[in-house]
Order: C-alpha cells, then structure tokens, then sequence
C-alpha cells in the first residue's frame, strides 16, 4: 500500500492544529529514544484530554483515561515553564512519559498545554451551541467542561465581551470542538492557535481562519508560509481588527519517534479509509491485528482513541481504536 505519511516522500501533510491541537496544540516534539537501552522502558507519546489531575493530592494525571505520574515532569504551559495547578480536568495536554514493561504507572517526563484560543467573545449562537472568538468558531458539546468561574455552567454563563480561553481539538475544517471554556477576567492577551493563511510578507500579516494577523512588529520564531501552525499572541488590535502580534512562535502536534509508543485522542481530520486515516491529521494505519471497538463508524469529525507504535514514517500503526460521540 502506498501510504502517504507526514515525513516520508509521498507528500507533506498539512500539520495540526491543537489543539491544542490540542490542539492540540503548541505542543513539543519529543527527542527520546523509543527504547531506554537495559531499562525495560519504552518511550511514550499521549495526547488527550485531562480528566483527573490529582487536584493538588498525588503526583498522578489522568490523560484519556490512562494514569501517569509526574512525580519528575516538568510542565510547559503557553510556551512557558508552568506549573501542575495550571493544568485542569478537560485541557488537551501532550505528555512525553516513560512506559514500563511490567504494566505499571507510566512516569511523564513532560507534560505540554497550549489554549486553542484565548480572547472575547464576539458573538454566541446558543440555537447552534457555537461562540465566536478572534474569528475562531468554538463549538460546544455536553462534553464541554466549564470553569468554576463561568456561571451558571455553560453558554449561559457567557456574554458578548467575556475573556476566555478555550481549549479543543480541532475539526477538519479548523473550527474548534471545546473541551474546557474558562472565563479570564479582564485579561488584555489575545492567543491564538491555527494555520497561516494568506501570508502576505510585504505588509507583515496573514489571517488565522477569520482573524488577520499583524506581525510586523512581533518576535518570530516560526518559518512563515502559508498552511503552517502557529501561535500568536497580542495585546492590542489595529483599526481594521487585525490582531497586532507581539509574537509568534511555530507551533503543532508532538512526533512520536520510530518503535514508541502513541495513545492518541482526537478528531479524525481526513479519511481515506478505514485502513488509513489521519486523527489531529496524525497518520494512523489500521491492520488485521488492530482491534476495533467502534459505536460509530470511523469517519470524518469523528472522535476517536488509537494505541498503537509509530513506524520510521511517522505514521502510528495501531493496536487499537475506539470511537466515542
């Protein structure tokens, strides 16, 4: 099979989005080995959903439904060295961890969160469950978790003005499906994750979805062209919306390396088959060995967790998938 992957020579895929793509962000790729020679280790990629974080009691986070131990893990948060506390049931996280051969707890070594989008809401479609932020489209589902400080819980809680920050995966066509909403106060900053589009490098600016970016003025450390992810930050806006950019930084999904493992959550972003598609644009191959547990029929926009180990492509070969709504 001719199977097109991220890295190999076929073509290039267009890169994730963050979360952050979680997307999903935003997220580090890792440089370990996949094996930790004498140790009985392997190295492990996750990228998931938090749903238990320990609440400041164990050193232990729950990422799509697996425990690992940060005990040793450092935290990057925005780009930024953070801190445990700053990581909440319904963030996407990535997490570098080491796996045990004997079925024990998996010890992270780094664990990685970048908001999908932080600023005002422009606008709410309750009929639709959807808000509207820097020209982003947010999409609320019952899966959503909303902060303590949005209430009552839920687009209710929520005004055209309100600061906050969303974190999601992204759909096939860029819109974020929210996992966590909180609300920011009064904060100023601006944060927004996505693809370049339009790049115009005479006038310094590019759009993200419906957002137009000024960066003449910001600190860049990303190689702008168009349809790669990046993060951009501001705190100000010109007269014609345009975000102004302090800076912007290359962003997009971490890279499992060659014999690690990968448990993967997300939505499925392109669909070739039900051999071969691609999850926060992740290629994943599905063989006669993977075992398939699928309510709902894989297809595009479809939430789905793979296991699995990446080849030399890049591209994970799973041992399992699961859907869910």
């Amino acid at each position: 099979m001719n199977i097109p992957t991220k890295y190999g020579l076929n073509r290039v895929l267009p890169p994730l989005m963050t979360a952050g793509l979680v997307t999903l962000a935003v997220l580090a790729a890792t440089n370990s080995s996949a094996g930790i020679q004498g140790s009985g280790l392997r190295s492990l990629l996750a990228i998931g959903t938090v749903t238990e974080t320990g609440n400041g009691h164990s050193n232990i986070i729950v990422v799509g439904g697996v425990p690992y131990s940060t005990s040793r893990a450092s935290f990057k948060i925005d780009g930024h060295a953070g801190l445990p506390a700053q990581i909440h049931s319904g963030d996407v996280v990535s997490l570098i961890a080491t796996d045990p051969a004997d079925g024990g707890t998996a010890a992270a070594t780094q664990v990685t969160f970048e908001g999908s989008v932080q600023g005002k809401v422009s606008d709410i479609d309750a009929p639709s469950s959807t808000l509207f932020i820097l020209g982003q489209t947010v999409h609320v589902t019952s899966q959503t978790v909303f902060a303590w400080n949005i209430k009552p819980a839920g687009l209710p809680g929520l005004q055209n003005g309100d600061v906050v920050e969303v974190s999601g995966f992204a759909n096939s066509v860029g819109e974020w499906v929210a996992t966590r909403i909180e609300a920011k106060g009064q904060s100023n900053v601006s944060r927004v994750v996505g693809s370049v589009q339009t790049l115009d490098q005479t006038r310094h600016t590019f759009y993200i979805n419906s957002q137009k970016i000024d960066y003449g003025n910001a600190e860049v450390d990303a190689v702008l062209t168009d349809s790669v992810p990046v993060s951009v930050q501001g705190v100000k806006f010109a007269a014609d919306g345009a975000l102004i950019a302090n800076r912007v930084r290359a962003s997009g999904a971490a890279h499992g390396q060659p014999g690690s493992i990968g448990r993967l959550q997300g939505l499925v972003t392109s669909y070739s088959s039900s051999a071969y598609f691609e999850v926060n644009d992740q290629p994943v191959l599905v063989g006669a060995q993977t075992k398939l547990s699928l309510p709902i029929p894989i297809g595009i926009d479809v939430e789905v967790q793979v296991t699995g180990t990446f080849d030399t492509r890049g591209v994970l070969v799973a041992d399992s998938v699961q859907s869910s709504k």
